[in-house]
């Protein structure tokens, strides 16, 4: 299976034509192609056109580390077909799942967006068509590479994300939490629901966007003992983590009851 020079560019010009940032992107998760990031995303483009596929693959892997789906999906493509970096299936993999995983995240949030605010509809429906293209992508080269890569391989990759996200979580990164979820709840060869309902829960406490939908399906799948464990776990992981320590509002003043008023002075 070759996905093409044709595909490959097709991908980054949907990526352009519908990188306008949605309202509200910076709490969604994924990225858009919007900016610097933008004029960046162009040059990678442009550069796989002329087939200069090593300054192409330099290009694309900047965005990748800054959390771009498009870009991560097109890097694992260029490591599929051995374009700019020798041919590698583990690092393919690893820039699919991590697409796939900042895809879930943005589709969870612009899907809640479009049900919600009307004002950024639009912006949210595009949004949501390039995720949605991405992450069928993202998913279908996970498939094609789930049987060239051994078990433990694969495990490995899973590891190394992981320890992706539990950094971007040190951070303080909120959408880093949705992320470690669905990791655990999807991604790992035996999804591990208690750690992705801490997570989930832990993302309901701060408000991020879908999180209540994926903690009450999880919830839905535990049996009641390793529920109330996880809520226990989620307990002092949230009193752990950047999130409890993020110093609270100033509480407003007390009102205070005004002096009376001094009596007249007698008069002379």
């Amino acid at each position: 299976m070759t996905f093409g020079l044709r595909g490959l560019l097709a991908a980054c010009a949907v990526a352009l034509a519908l990188g306008a940032q949605p309202v509200g992107a910076q709490s969604i998760g994924a990225q858009s192609v919007a900016g610097d990031d933008r004029a960046v995303f162009a040059a990678a483009a442009e550069a796989l056109r002329a087939r200069d596929h090593s300054t192409a693959f330099d290009l694309f892997e900047v965005l990748a580390e800054k959390d771009l789906p498009e870009a991560q999906y097109i890097l694992s493509a260029l490591l599929w077909e051995g374009r700019g970096r020798t041919r590698n299936y583990r690092e393919a993999l690893y820039w699919a799942l991590l697409a796939r995983l900042e895809t879930l995240v943005a589709v969870d949030a612009l899907t809640l967006a479009i049900k919600g605010d009307q004002e950024s509809l639009l912006a949210a429906k595009r949004a949501l068509e390039e995720n949605g293209q991405i992450g069928r992508s993202a998913e279908m080269m996970v498939a094609r590479l789930d049987p060239l890569v051994l078990p433990e391989q694969q495990a490995a990759v899973v590891d190394r994300i992981a320890a992706r996200i539990e950094a971007q979580i040190a951070e303080g990164r909120r959408e880093a939490v949705m992320k470690f979820g669905i990791l655990n709840a999807e991604l790992r060869a035996e999804p591990d629901l208690e750690a992705a309902y801490v997570w989930f829960s832990v993302g309901r406490a701060i408000g991020v966007i879908g999180a209540q939908d994926r903690l009450d399906k999880v919830a839905d799948a535990l049996e009641p003992e390793a529920l109330l464990a996880a809520q226990d776990k989620a307990v002092a992981v949230f009193e752990a983590s950047a999130f409890a320590r993020a110093p609270a509002a100033a509480a407003p003043a007390e009102p205070t009851a005004e002096a009376p008023a001094a009596p007249p002075a007698p008069a002379p």
